[in-house]
């Protein structure tokens, strides 16, 4: 699998599958034997974060030229990484319209990945399965960079020592000395 693929397959595991199932899904889709199996799962998957799997009312689009636009307009560029149940198209790098053409009214399980991490198109075999994957920003993504973390667990944070100071009293000190070092100079000015 190319670079490009593995980055937008970590973020969409990342960004877009509840927290308890990421790392199964980081397992399953590191290895070409495992990868079937999530794959599969896709037809009828139920590992998406609520939070950031938005269904898509026919009112604003009912059509894959309407998802498309749609897309665009969220800024997804002219081609997208596909994950999906069907073996022609997964694993691939496409352009966002033949992807969405070949995915939109398949009985297939697919996600196109438009901006790793934070825009993404999830379809399932149900009706009215689609849904608007899309993120702002990744705050809660235990503040490092979305594409550097593994996809293992964090260790335990160990406990600070007898000897180190909370953090917040290196912080909070200076800031006042050097307010009240500004304000004396102004003082003296004035008398």
């Amino acid at each position: 699998m190319t670079t490009i693929g593995q980055t937008h397959e970590l973020a969409v595991i990342r960004s877009f599958i509840a927290k308890d199932r990421q790392e199964r899904c980081g397992y399953l889709l590191s290895h070409p034997e495992r990868r079937r199996k999530f794959t599969d799962a896709l037809a009828h998957f139920k590992w998406l974060d609520d939070r950031f799997a938005k269904p898509i009312p026919p009112a604003v689009a009912h059509g894959a030229g309407e998802i498309v636009a749609l897309l665009k307009s969220k800024g997804a560029g002219t081609t997208v990484w596909v994950i999906s149940e069907s073996h022609a198209l997964d694993g691939r790098e496409m352009s966002l319209v033949d992807a969405m053409d070949r995915t939109w009214g398949s009985f297939t399980g697919t996600i196109l990945s438009c901006i790793p991490g934070k825009l993404a198109f999830f379809h399932g075999e149900e009706m009215r399965s689609e849904r608007l994957l899309e993120r702002l920003w990744n705050s809660d993504l235990r503040h490092q960079p979305l594409l550097l973390r593994p996809l293992l667990p964090e260790p335990p944070k160990s406990k600070p020592s007898h000897r180190q100071r909370p953090h917040h009293a290196h912080h909070h000190q200076p800031v006042l000395l050097h307010h009240v070092h500004r304000t004396r100079p102004q003082l003296q000015h004035q008398q």
